[in-house]
């Protein structure tokens, strides 16, 4: 999983350019998760993509752990209102550019792959988002 998430961080950087936002990556384990490639990629970019693109300044922390990815962010976080709604295909946040489907992709993954995706969020403050593998 490191080289996938380290290309994602790398593929994403564009999004934070002029930004006062930090990148860091932290590697608690190195863990193998059977899926093919990318499948896993689509995943975890999406994740980080979505932390670059809403996090105007502050930190993104990316967390590699045992049996799951953490993915934090200092971003404008989501509402409770639409924390609900944000794995259903075709929704999209106000400030969002994209089309609506990332999350709905990787939730679909997930009960695909048996994983799960959680998401906590404060709007104002930032959110969290774990991809958490079985």
């Amino acid at each position: 999983l490191l080289p996938l998430i380290e290309n994602a961080i790398e593929q994403n950087k564009h999004l934070i350019a002029g930004k006062e936002v930090k990148i860091d990556l932290q590697v608690e384990a190195t863990p193998l998760v059977k899926a093919p490639t990318g499948v896993l990629a689509i995943a975890i970019s999406n994740l980080i993509r979505n932390a670059c693109q809403f996090t105007t300044r502050g930190s993104i922390t990316v967390t590699l752990q045992k049996n799951r990815i953490d993915v934090e962010d200092t971003g404008i976080g989501i509402c409770q209102e639409d924390l609900e709604h944000v794995k259903k295909p075709d929704v999209s946040g106000s400030s969002s550019d994209g089309f609506g489907f990332g999350l709905d992709i990787v939730n679909r993954l997930c009960s695909r792959f048996d994983w799960r995706l959680n998401i906590e969020s404060i709007q104002g403050k930032g959110t969290k988002t774990s991809l958490i593998f079985h």
